[in-house]
């Protein structure tokens, strides 16, 4: 993992969480949200699959929870609206996830750390300070 963003000490911790977590073989999209599902007669449809890898489905879906948080709206009454709105989404998504694959929410929380220090590399603006949060609170967890 190639985080130069990353203080040394937290690249080492995640290098190590990283090493413990099982290796998968599984198809991932790597850029799961809601505006990469289109909603048609026939049902949804998951598109923009350009990132998509193999790797650990548990993995992604810590991804997708990361994008849906990682933003915050610019004033009290957006953040208050978009929290309840992203909670409750969160929320149904991991219901309906764990309902039809194995796996459970300990596992996700395992991977947040490292799926936050990946986003590093993406140079996000303005995304670093809550990304090292993300980190440093996950590898207390």
């Amino acid at each position: 993992m190639n985080a130069p963003n990353l203080p040394p000490d937290l690249r080492d911790a995640v290098l190590l969480r990283l090493d413990a977590l099982p290796d998968e073989d599984r198809l991932c999209h790597g850029d799961f949200h809601p505006g990469n599902v289109l909603l048609t007669v026939r049902g949804p449809i998951v598109i923009d699959w350009m990132t998509a890898k193999h790797g650990n489905p548990i993995a992604d879906v810590a991804r997708t929870l990361m994008l849906l948080t990682i933003d915050t709206p610019p004033s009290i009454l957006e953040r208050t609206i978009v929290k309840f709105a992203r909670d409750a989404f969160v929320e149904t998504y991991l219901e309906y996830y764990f309902k039809s694959r194995p796996g459970n929410r300990d596992q996700v929380e395992t991977w947040k750390p490292i799926i936050a220090a990946a986003r590093l590399n993406e140079r996000i603006d303005g995304e670093r300070e809550a990304l090292i949060g993300m980190i440093r609170a996950g590898l207390k967890g």
